[in-house]
């Protein structure tokens, strides 16, 4: 058993397995749910950035995107971030994940990071896509 604070395992997962991880987010959010996220999980990721629409926070890696705040406006804020992603990162990492709330590190180790992929769970009422 492996003591609560040894992160000998997530070491060594760090320097196989780099992992970009981008979190949505809205201004509202950035002190009360970013910076923790950035404080716990958010540190197992080779790179953490966090889409939002308003870069006020300079403790957050942020990626700012232009793009009105609210639901209505989720796939436009999701495709710039993808776009960014891409031009900017697509060298700093061998899987891209937009996290909610946890780490898939240790079951990607075992997969092949050269096939294309998505994971995720379907959304029945939007045929084709994944949450």
């Amino acid at each position: 058993m492996l003591a609560a604070d040894d992160d000998t395992i997530a070491e060594s997962l760090r320097k196989t397995v780099r992992v970009l991880c981008w979190v949505m987010t809205t201004p509202d959010n950035h002190m009360s749910r970013a910076v923790h996220v950035q404080a716990t999980w958010g540190r197992r990721c080779n790179v953490l950035l966090f889409v939002t629409e308003k870069d006020d926070v300079g403790a957050l890696s942020v990626m700012k995107v232009d793009v009105a705040t609210g639901r209505e406006h989720l796939t436009a804020k999701t495709m710039s971030a993808f776009d960014h992603v891409y031009e900017h990162h697509r060298d700093e990492a061998d899987w891209f994940m937009k996290v909610r709330r946890s780490s898939r590190r240790h079951r990607q180790r075992t997969e092949n990071r050269h096939v294309l992929r998505a994971l995720g769970a379907r959304l029945d009422p939007f045929p084709g896509w994944m949450a």
